[in-house]
């Protein structure tokens, strides 16, 4: 392991907020008002199914990939309905075609939405979705984003010696 970042304790508090703005959005129009009275209770369940992978996600970066795993969390608001049990997803470095991070807004409006700093993931294979991997409020954000790119630099680095010295 070279390097490891879980959530930043100092964001976690603005997670709920994160998670409401990124939820219930468009339901904060008055025209959308009835449909957010029907629909409360499955919002409801998204939010806390957002909330909870965010608390639940460890990033590890080893020398040859990077590894997000996510422990067992609940998917709903209701404790031991529905839980995800752990995902490790692998991500090799050299598949990695850019690392970056959305650096946390200023202003009243961010304030008061928690806009919380992310780290994403692009591969080739990710052109289709947004990214192939996003982490939100992550501890020491930028400087785990410095660490990806330079060890997929050495890895892309050994592979391109290896070709030449096999060729």
């Amino acid at each position: 392991v070279i390097a490891w970042t879980c959530l930043d304790p100092e964001l976690a508090g603005g997670i709920d907020r994160f998670a409401c703005t990124r939820t219930f959005g468009l339901f904060m129009l008055p025209c959308f008002w009835p449909h957010f009275l029907i629909l409360w209770p499955c919002l409801w369940a998204a939010k806390t199914s957002l909330v909870n992978s965010i608390k639940s996600q460890y990033w590890i970066l080893t020398e040859q990939d990077l590894k997000i795993v996510s422990k067992d969390y609940e998917q709903c608001c209701i404790a031991g309905c529905s839980t995800s049990g752990p995902i490790v997803k692998s991500i090799p470095l050299e598949n990695i075609t850019d690392c970056g991070s959305n650096a946390k807004g200023k202003g009243c409006m961010n304030k008061q939405t928690a806009d919380l700093p992310s780290i994403y993931i692009d591969t080739a294979s990710s052109a289709a979705q947004a990214h192939e991997a996003q982490g939100i409020a992550l501890a020491n954000y930028q400087a785990f984003v410095d660490k990806i790119l330079a060890q997929r630099d050495v890895v892309k680095g050994n592979d391109a010696t290896m070709t030449t010295i096999s060729a």
